[in-house]
């Protein structure tokens, strides 16, 4: 399990995607929009473009909750595996 969700479906895995358009039609089909060019740093989209875009999302209905969920995951996982500069890094016990 990760986050509390089943992992039983067919794995997440696959090419990144290095191409805006790529990228921009994947987001539009996940989120019904697209960041802007201003909004990504190479092939990243950035995380305060993912909490915006939760922030503004109104909960009325399973497609919108679904959207949310995954802006969630998204900037969770942004969150999680990204470097800290307060910490000195993982140790090997």
């Amino acid at each position: 399990m990760i986050l509390g969700l089943p992992t039983n479906g067919l794995p997440v895995t696959g090419p990144t995607m290095s191409c805006f358009e790529a990228m921009e039609a994947e987001c539009l089909h996940q989120f019904g929009v697209a960041p802007r060019k201003a909004d990504c740093r190479g092939s990243f989209i950035k995380l305060t473009w993912f909490r915006g875009l939760k922030d503004r999302i109104v909960l009325t209905d399973d497609i919108h909750i679904q959207m949310y969920v995954k802006c969630h995951i998204m900037s969770a996982f942004m969150v999680s595996s990204a470097p800290s500069s307060s910490s000195p890094g993982p140790t090997i016990s």
